[in-house]
């Protein structure tokens, strides 16, 4: 009889110790789990995190490029408007149309008012007849890639006359 109690005790502690391996077990393996989770997310936030790093740097190789181009650009569009050749009209062309298709746009700018963002005041000219601020000329073109400025418009604007 001495020995089925001491079995029964020893059961006793055998299951006791078991639920407690088991319920470290289990806080594991859930701390296992948090960790992983986190760093599954982590790892998804470095993947977006380089995906936008490396947009940003071709976007500004692209940049660097574009405004390189923006000068002929600009040349074949006063050589288009004076010339009556086809050819450099039609180079004009597609040169605007791969321009237009990587995202540069010019920034509107005659008539508008002064943005400091977008435009570059080189002149004033005394007008009581517009509102002070107002663009009346335009020396160079200006340009957005995307909705960032690749080069500001180089303008004219009004002033109050004295």
């Amino acid at each position: 009889m001495g020995k089925e109690r001491n079995d029964k005790r020893a059961e006793k502690v055998d299951v006791a110790t078991l639920q407690k391996e088991r319920d470290e077990a289990r806080k594991e393996h859930k701390d296992l789990i948090d960790q992983l989770q986190r760093l599954q997310a982590e790892f998804e936030n470095f993947i977006k995190r380089t995906d936008r790093e490396l947009s940003q740097k071709l976007l500004l190789a692209n940049r660097d490029l574009l405004i390189k181009l923006l000068v002929i650009y600009d040349d074949l569009h006063k050589a288009a408007e004076n010339s009556g050749e086809e050819g450099v009209k039609l180079v004009y062309q597609e040169l605007k149309n791969l321009l237009t298709s990587e995202g540069v746009h010019p920034i509107e700018a005659l008539g508008k008012p002064f943005n400091p963002h977008v435009h570059e005041v080189l002149m004033t000219v005394p007008d009581n007849e517009q509102a002070p601020g107002t663009i009346v000329e335009e020396f160079q073109r200006g340009y957005l890639l995307h909705d960032k400025v690749l080069r500001c418009t180089k303008v004219k604007i009004t002033k109050r006359e004295e």
